[in-house]
């Protein structure tokens, strides 16, 4: 199984983090130009579908980098985006009389949107088919195959955010790019393991 300190370690002891991640996190903060940011995470995935040891890609392309970026903002603004409406809509009946209660149902949006905007991207990245990355179904049967490993990245990333909330922008980038790679690794691996279950019948024959 994917170990998520060695990734942590292993983007820390990159000599080319800081540089990488404050251009990010800068990109991030201006709109437009935040879609070279997306259009980065998209290769960080594609380096986790390659090989298990993380580096950081270089940011180099600047078209196509802008172009799946775009892609992977839409992915983001309607699977995260489409999560966290749903919990407004749900927490509609109980304002005014349940107090904080009100604010349950964006508890599970919260846990839920990293995940699962991560595995959209992750199916866009594999097929170049932005719909893909929006088939709920084989987005959740990914999420469920893949199961409680993707807990602790989910949380140490919700909570990176939380604590470095002044630094939003960069902290987005920096925590969004070690959590992001090692969900990739979570999901080849879980495909991995379907293509074995499939694969087996024959192999015995």
């Amino acid at each position: 199984m994917p170990d998520f300190e060695q990734v942590y370690r292993r983007f820390f002891s990159d000599s080319a983090w800081l540089g990488k991640s404050l251009l990010g996190g800068l990109l991030l903060a201006i709109p437009i130009l935040q879609f070279f940011a997306f259009g980065y995470f998209g290769r960080v995935i594609a380096e986790a579908k390659r090989h298990d040891s993380f580096e950081m890609p270089e940011w180099k392309h600047p078209g196509p980098l802008f172009v799946s970026g775009l892609a992977y903002f839409l992915l983001l603004l309607g699977l995260g985006g489409g999560l966290f409406l749903l919990a407004f809509i749900s927490s509609l009946p109980f304002r005014g009389w349940a107090g904080p209660l009100a604010f349950i149902p964006y508890i599970p949006a919260m846990l839920l949107s990293p995940p699962l905007v991560a595995a959209g991207w992750y199916r866009y990245n594999c097929s170049g088919e932005l719909v893909d990355g929006f088939r709920l179904t084989e987005l959740f049967r990914l999420l469920q195959e893949t199961g409680f490993p993707l807990l602790l990245p989910t949380l140490a990333f919700i909570g990176f955010l939380a604590a470095t909330f002044p630094l939003f922008p960069l902290a987005f980038f920096v925590g969004g790019i070690v959590v992001l790679f090692y969900y990739s690794l979570l999901f080849r691996r879980t495909e991995t393991d379907d293509l074995r279950r499939i694969d087996l019948p024959f192999s015995v024959l």
